[in-house]
């Protein structure tokens, strides 16, 4: 007690830049976490807004083109919805780039393919591709239903489940076979 009576202004002044240090360091950090914030947001806003030197003008006037006046033919019979043509749009883009370690798949693709990735082969075991209008098996995998029933290399798939396999791509095949 003799102490705090002794050194009561020492203690009282000592408390009062203890108060204002802590209250300059609360302030400080606090502008800090809000440069931080607006520093994420400005990154976020940068990554998903549009460019501003691009003029998208030609993309919508096809866009509507398109919507206006496409009309399906014998040999494209099915009607493409606005989120396959955003995925088109978004293929080309990507196939712009020249880059071919650099590619799109819409989520459905996107899954089979993570699938394929981890191991979890669906199908019936071979390799095929799409070569002068035709399916061609490239190789039945060791072990699987396709071998063993015969399958071999450079076999043709001229039909699946009654569809002519002629003018199939080789994901449109796999996803028939699956």
């Amino acid at each position: 007690m003799e102490f705090l009576k002794k050194h009561a202004s020492s203690v009282v002044l000592g408390m009062i830049v203890l108060s204002v240090v802590f209250f300059l360091g609360f302030n400080s950090g606090k502008q800090s976490v809000y440069n931080s914030a607006d520093i994420v947001s400005t990154l976020e806003n940068k990554t998903t807004s549009q460019p501003s030197a691009v003029d998208f003008g030609q993309f919508w006037k096809a866009w509507n083109i398109l919507n206006d006046k496409y009309v399906a033919t014998a040999t494209s019979t099915k009607i493409i919805g606005d989120q396959e043509k955003v995925y088109g749009a978004i293929q080309g883009m990507v196939a712009s780039l020249g880059d071919p370690y650099t590619v799109f798949f819409p989520p459905v693709e996107s899954k089979a393919f993570a699938s394929e990735v981890r191991g979890n082969f669906e199908g019936v075991g071979m390799e095929v591709v799409a070569k002068d209008g035709a399916l061609v098996v490239i190789a039945p995998l060791k072990g699987s239903p396709a071998e063993k029933a015969g399958i071999l290399p450079g076999d043709r798939i001229i039909k699946i489940d009654d569809k002519n396999a002629a003018n199939l791509t080789t994901e449109g095949a796999v996803d028939l076979i699956r």
